[in-house]
């Protein structure tokens, strides 16, 4: 007796994308044994290696691609923090804030031009791509140590002009 298939619900989009990792990786693998086994006829095994080859270099650029996709949704949720967020009328922070917004301005424009290349263009320079997006990540990361140093130090000299004004009011009480 058969029996019907039932339907299956769709799954999410990590997991349709996690589905074609196990395709991909199960294929290269079949791809590494043929051409592993494919001793007796040279040209297969260059004609599979080939393959493996193009499959490497596609995953890398893809990887490229995917690291900006990601890294620009965060850089936008940033942007909105540090813009909408009150100041409570404090010039240095707001200050602060300008500064950290063009910044993040600035790296999201390059990575939105890294995506907007030629893919062909893109497929080539997918090293140097890699580089610029690795580059991109660490002037942010920069950009909010340099936010929060400035930050600190703003508190800093708030509490020390504080603890002196207190320091002056206990004097003027004795």
């Amino acid at each position: 007796m058969l029996r019907k298939r039932r339907p299956t619900a769709s799954g999410t989009p990590g997991d349709n994308h996690a589905k074609k990792q196990r395709v991909v990786s199960c294929v290269k693998m079949l791809l590494d044994i043929a051409k592993e086994s494919a001793d007796w006829f040279p040209p297969l095994k260059a004609a599979l290696g080939g393959v493996n080859a193009l499959i490497s270099h596609f995953e890398q650029f893809k990887d490229v691609k995917d690291k900006i996709q990601e890294l620009l949704p965060e850089l936008d949720r940033l942007k909105q923090n540090f813009s909408t967020a009150t100041l409570d009328g404090d010039p240095e922070e707001k200050n602060r804030r300008e500064e950290l917004v063009r910044a993040l301005e600035q790296i999201e424009e390059e990575s939105k031009n890294l995506l907007s290349k030629n893919p062909s263009a893109r497929f080539a320079d997918k090293e140097e791509d890699s580089k610029v997006v690795a580059g991109h990540i660490e002037r942010l990361r920069k950009a909010i140590v340099c936010y929060k140093i400035s930050q600190q130090q703003s508190i800093y000299r708030q509490i020390t002009h504080l603890t002196s004004s207190f320091d002056t009011l206990l004097k003027l009480q004795e």
